[in-house]
């Protein structure tokens, strides 16, 4: 049984326990790195699945992309972005227009007053944001 009149049984609690060596250190820290190489390289493999599933047994897909690369691309990310603009347009506008849905998730959208803030609580920070770019590159090139 330990004695509680000493400061033995603090020194062996997990709580108050000694920082680690600095050897310690090291080794967690390369044990650290080769878990995040690892995780990397899974995530590398999955890319390769993926692009090989999509683009190599589709051999249309990918001689157009392939012939196109920038047109395909640039074509996906205006169709995505169109396609949230068109999202955000109708949940913030338009839906508020429309008579009460018996959807529940339309008529959550239609109560929602969220987004409808959103838009004009932005365009502050967008103007400070724009204005702090413009003077960061007006002091990058006169220095």
């Amino acid at each position: 049984m330990p004695n509680l009149d000493t400061a033995e049984p603090l020194r062996s609690c997990h709580l108050l326990a000694k920082t680690p060596s600095p050897s310690r250190l090291i080794s967690i820290s390369i044990s650290i790195s080769k878990s995040i190489d690892l995780h990397l390289q899974i995530v590398a493999d999955v890319v390769s699945i993926i692009k090989k599933t999509l683009f190599e047994d589709m051999p249309i897909i990918s001689q157009l992309i392939a012939a196109n690369e920038r047109v395909f691309w640039g074509g996906l990310f205006v169709t995505l972005g169109s396609t949230f603009f068109g999202g955000f347009l109708y949940t913030a506008v338009i839906s508020k227009l429309l008579p009460p849905s018996d959807n529940a998730i339309l008529f959550a959208i239609q109560n929602d007053r969220y987004y409808c803030l959103l838009v004009p609580l932005t365009l502050p920070v967008l103007v400070v944001a724009v204005y702090l770019y413009w003077l960061s590159m007006k002091m990058f090139k006169h220095a």
